[in-house]
């Protein structure tokens, strides 16, 4: 769903998305449809593979916690 200009433009001014509502928790889904998995399906399976230590690495980097704090400032322009 497209947003306003103007939220676009509050949201890449936020310090934090954390008082947005997120239905998705990202993590791996038996759907296959969350962003860790569409994330893991672009990198070999020796770094995803469960007790491979990339894993844990990935699963977190995608966290809605995580994506939550670091969106701002990747979305935010110079």
């Amino acid at each position: 769903m497209p947003v306003s200009a103007d939220t676009g433009r509050r949201v890449s001014l936020a310090d934090s998305l954390a008082p947005v509502a997120v239905t998705d928790d990202a993590a791996p889904h038996r759907s296959g449809r969350g962003l860790f998995d569409a994330v893991a399906s672009v990198l070999h399976p020796s770094l995803t593979e469960p007790g491979a230590p990339g894993r844990g690495r990935l699963y977190e980097a995608t966290s809605t916690a995580t994506v939550l704090e670091d969106l701002p400032g990747c979305c935010a322009t110079a």
